[in-house]
């Protein structure tokens, strides 16, 4: 087996009233011998000019600080990789804390359970058809559906 070595992330620093310490939303870069991966991605880019997005009215409860350095593309290329060598994105589940940076990887492969996945179509279509909902942020690159 090839060693590999993992970094330890926080791509999202919320302060949820709850919770006076605060959370982090913790994502691993996996170096492999073929390229970077990333476990979850945290909140990405995007939410920081646009908080309602992401959370939407949650955000007053969840209290997420959207730094830009926080963002896991802003990391991978503060240790020095290039983010076009993050290959590959498995995500755990399909929260926002979780899922919200895959905009910034848009050439990644994306993988989940197939459950997952399917979960994710259920909410976006019933989001859709009937407006009571935000949909989960549709992957933009191909995903790879495992059991």
């Amino acid at each position: 087996m090839t060693a590999v070595k993992v970094h330890h992330l926080n791509c999202g620093t919320m302060r949820p009233l709850a919770t006076p310490g605060g959370l982090v939303c913790h994502v691993l870069l996996v170096e492999t011998p073929t390229g970077l991966a990333l476990v979850d991605t945290g909140l990405g880019l995007r939410y920081g000019s646009e908080p309602g997005k992401l959370f939407g009215p949650s955000r007053f409860v969840v209290r997420p600080v959207f730094d830009e350095a926080e963002a896991a593309v802003r990391q991978v290329q503060a240790l020095g990789f290039d983010p076009h060598d993050v290959r590959d994105i498995v995500l755990t589940h399909f929260d926002a804390d979780h899922v919200g940076g895959i905009a910034d990887f848009p050439w990644a492969r994306i993988h989940l359970t197939g459950d997952e996945a399917n979960a994710a179509d259920v909410r976006r279509e019933v989001a859709l058809s009937t407006g009571t909902a935000r949909p989960p942020p549709r992957a933009s690159a191909p995903r790879t559906r495992s059991r």
